[in-house]
């Protein structure tokens, strides 16, 4: 059994999403807490599964949803929310890196002096891009969960 921080607000996981800093299973008080996501400050819900299996059998609701039971709106928004910026956040940092190529083949006072100019803003742009790619891998994990690995287990 884990030994759990006394000082930090402990709840049974049955009583998830009650706001606590700790998760315990109900039955062999094992933490769970990293199994049950926190809410986060945006209104739609989250990709992944919709239940955690405690290692004794136990089972938890997650407040999670997999993309096939999302509505075609909330689907929709979800492409709105993630794809687009993603893809335009994209091309912006290959066009900067077009620029730089250029800037390195064909040095010229211009396209040197456009490269320093976007460097700072790209970066920003850069890490925007990888901080939305971390939450557009759920939408290929959800597919895989509920479209893949269903058919095996048939």
């Amino acid at each position: 059994m884990n030994v759990l921080d006394l000082n930090k607000i402990q709840l049974p996981a049955s009583e998830f999403p009650e706001r606590a800093e700790i998760y315990v299973c109900d039955v062999c008080g094992i933490d769970i807490t990293k199994h049950l996501p926190r809410g986060q400050a945006h209104a739609w819900d989250l990709l992944g599964r919709p239940f955690y299996r405690c290692k004794c059998g136990q089972r938890y609701r997650t407040f999670q949803r997999e993309w096939d039971s999302l509505t075609d709106w909330e689907k929709r928004d979800y492409i709105v929310k993630f794809v687009v910026p993603w893809l335009a956040t994209g091309i912006l940092v290959v066009g900067f890196l077009l620029l730089v190529r250029s800037a390195y083949r064909y040095p010229s006072f211009l396209t040197v002096g456009l490269s320093i100019l976007c460097f700072i803003p790209k970066v920003v742009l850069a890490v925007f891009f990888i901080l939305i790619s971390y939450d557009l891998l759920e939408l290929p994990a959800s597919l895989w969960r509920t479209r893949v690995i269903e058919r095996l287990r048939r």
